[in-house]
């Protein structure tokens, strides 16, 4: 995270949920590569609490979760679709299991993050293009066996 113009902060990702947090108010800006481990440990929520401690709170920011891989091609054990459900019953939700395959939807768990931390919801953007699903347009590690490339995401002010 940053409150100096001028200074990029830089993710590579070919799967994992890109989290940009913004403050207009306060001129800072923060990037989150946020995979189930990240988001089990709450780091988007954590990164905006970081935040208003570093530069002061506000009511405005707003978050972004960019291209990565959807629920239904993110699949996980079943501990790690446990570790969903243990963050509470809004999490729960995120973790599912259908014909003895668990999934976990990061994009709603972030989503969920960001409004926990104060986010409004209608100050969090929550993508809809699937890296695994859109070969054309994402590298994708899970789809691609490991081999992959890397999609940047950046914020600068």
């Amino acid at each position: 995270m940053t409150n100096l113009p001028g200074v990029p902060l830089l993710l590579c990702i070919a799967d994992c949920v890109p989290v940009i947090v913004y403050d207009p108010v306060k001129q800072a800006v923060a990037v989150i590569h946020d995979g189930w481990r990240g988001t089990v440990q709450r780091l988007a929520a954590k990164t905006v609490f970081a935040m208003r401690l570093a530069y002061g709170r506000t009511r405005r920011p707003s978050g972004l979760c960019r291209a990565s891989i959807s629920r239904s091609h993110y699949q996980v054990s079943e501990d790690t679709a446990m570790a969903f459900r243990r963050l509470g019953p809004d999490y729960a939700a995120c973790a599912g299991e259908t014909d003895g395959v668990w999934s976990v939807d990061l994009w709603q768990a972030n989503r969920l993050l960001l409004l926990e931390a104060g986010l409004a919801p209608d100050h969090v953007e929550v993508t809809t293009s699937c890296a695994f699903s859109e070969a054309d347009k994402f590298f994708s590690y899970r789809r691609d066996g490991g081999h992959t490339g890397r999609m940047g995401a950046f914020a600068v002010l």
